[in-house]
């Protein structure tokens, strides 16, 4: 697996920017009913020349489970229509942070092979605090790349994997807040349980950022964190799963960032183990 940075800070991406081989991209994603609309405030402000990445369009749409990743042509597609080559450094923000949207997007990169991607530490309000400036102007529109995909299926797990995993004890991380794991308060989807898979352990993705500034914590604090995945190397199996495999991938950014490497997203998640009609075993606490 790539070592190539997991972020990359507000100041190293302005000496960058403007580079033909630098393309940025606003990944904001919310959850649903949140009353927010990450593209009118994407197309309002945003880091000059940055495209607009959206999670859905990047979606498996025959698959009931939301979002789900999409396959290699697909992704190859839209990635090409966007201007952006194999050889080219992608840099990807959040316009509230980097939790949410652009840990999904860094690791969807990954998944098809893609090296050089990075999340912008902090996302959006860094660069701002930083004094560095946002345009309402729209960038003009990419000229079609030729871009090739090259799956890496060991960064993504099916609900088949994860009941082996289970079965085997192996270690499963859940990166949703702590009251919607131990089932105390209801998921923002309907049709689902409350509740998490049974023998998985809780790290909620808002514990890898420090609060005041946004960005990811210091490599101490996040080894600290992440205490519960020593096992004596750095190569030990690990599932990351969340509500719908959105900040399951904050977790993988961590992970990645520390060195750790055999970890993959479960891409259907809370959405998929939890449903009411999967038939699968829940615990709650």
């Amino acid at each position: 697996m790539s070592r190539y940075p997991a972020v990359i800070s507000a100041a190293d991406l302005f000496d960058i920017i403007g580079r033909e081989d630098v393309k940025i991209l606003d990944a904001t994603f919310v959850l649903p009913n949140s009353g927010l609309d990450p593209l009118a405030d994407y197309q309002k402000e945003h880091i000059e020349g940055a495209q607009f990445f959206d999670i859905k369009d990047f979606a498996d749409t025959e698959n009931p489970a939301p979002h789900m990743l999409c396959g290699p042509d697909c992704f190859a597609a839209k990635i090409g229509a966007m201007g952006i080559g194999n050889d080219d450094t992608v840099v990807i923000y959040g316009q509230s942070g980097m939790i949410m949207g652009p840990a999904r997007a860094w690791w969807t990169f990954k998944t098809f092979g893609h090296e050089k991607v990075m999340v912008l530490d902090g996302g959006l309000p860094a660069w701002k605090r930083a004094g560095l400036s946002v345009t309402g102007d729209q960038p003009p529109a990419p000229e079609n790349s030729s871009y090739t995909a090259h799956f890496q299926p060991a960064l993504v797990r099916s609900m088949k994997d994860v009941e082996a995993s289970m079965s085997a004890g192996r270690l499963i991380l859940d990166a949703r807040p702590a009251e919607r794991f131990s089932g105390a308060t209801p998921e923002p989807r309907g049709d689902m349980r409350a509740g998490h898979i049974p023998g998985s352990h809780n790290i909620p993705c808002s514990q890898i950022v420090d609060p005041q500034t946004g960005c990811m914590k210091s490599h101490d604090e996040l080894e600290a964190l992440f205490s519960i995945c020593k096992s004596g190397e750095k190569a030990c199996d690990i599932t990351l799963s969340c509500g719908s495999g959105v900040t399951a991938c904050a977790l993988a950014l961590a992970l990645y960032s520390l060195g750790y490497e055999n970890w993959s997203v479960y891409d259907g998640s809370w959405s998929e183990w939890g449903h009411k009609n999967a038939g699968t075993q829940i615990a709650t606490q």
